[in-house]
């Protein structure tokens, strides 16, 4: 679980690694508070990071080593741009089929955000 401390919502870099074991195959990324799914198919290589970019602006995957790999890795029915952190508690499902015991971490990054006095996010 992770927790947007704002009053509205959140858009965050998601960040994933890989290391040692045999293989790796990102398959999704669920909030399992607001229902929205991001379905991927992208391998991880050894010592592989990928940074999963949702901040306006931005919408994209990035791999540390082979660049923006979002046309290749996101899959049909996925959104970037509307996958977001609720206010409040959010449970995060990330699933990876793996094999031969790879080390995957994983972690969020982003800046809470809150209603300003008009209205408006801020």
């Amino acid at each position: 679980a992770v927790t947007n401390a704002g009053t509205t919502t959140a858009y965050p870099r998601i960040v994933i690694a890989r290391s040692g074991g045999t293989s790796a195959l990102l398959q999704f990324i669920k909030n399992e508070t607001t229902g929205q799914v991001l379905w991927l198919n992208y391998a991880l290589l050894d010592g592989e990071t990928v940074t999963i970019d949702l901040r306006s602006g931005q919408k994209r995957i990035i791999s540390s080593l082979f660049g923006d790999v979002t046309s290749r890795a996101l899959l049909r029915n996925s959104n970037l741009a509307t996958f977001n952190l609720a206010p409040g508690s959010n449970l995060i499902t990330l699933f990876v089929s793996d094999v031969g015991a790879p080390t995957m971490t994983s972690y969020a990054i982003w800046q809470d955000a809150h209603w300003g006095w008009d209205g408006t996010a801020a």
